[in-house]
């Protein structure tokens, strides 16, 4: 008897297998995409175009004057011609690339919760 359990699954075409996916990573020398691969063109159109803006390098240039570290919402006040998910993803990104460091502290946000005060990493 056939169940959920014992079906093969249907491949989906928009999937991409785990294999290629990795072996992209890892032989390709292209600028990692900033967009799903099955996202619709429009989310890559929107990715090229922010692609070049130099993101992380205005958030790095605004922490290095900052003694006492920034919040999230603090960053977004100092750069108010960006999107401020865009510079949260970007700080994140600098994050998780050892450029800035949790403070281990908290400031309130604009809505008064706890947000997390981030500093230059010493490299």
């Amino acid at each position: 008897m056939e169940t959920l359990f014992n079906l093969d699954p249907v491949p989906d075409p928009r999937m991409v297998p785990v294999k290629a996916h990795l072996r992209r990573v890892t032989t390709d020398t292209s600028p990692i995409p900033r967009h799903r691969l099955s996202d619709p063109q429009t989310s890559a159109q929107a990715a090229k175009s922010v692609a070049g803006q130099g993101i992380e390098s205005k958030i790095l240039a605004v922490f290095v004057g900052q003694p006492y570290g920034l919040t999230d919402d603090e960053l977004c006040g100092l750069l108010p011609s960006l999107y401020a998910p865009t510079i949260k993803s970007a700080r994140s990104r600098l994050s998780k690339n050892g450029y800035l460091t949790d403070s281990g502290s908290v400031r309130p946000s604009q809505r008064g919760r706890d947000m997390t005060v981030w500093f230059l990493a010493t490299r």
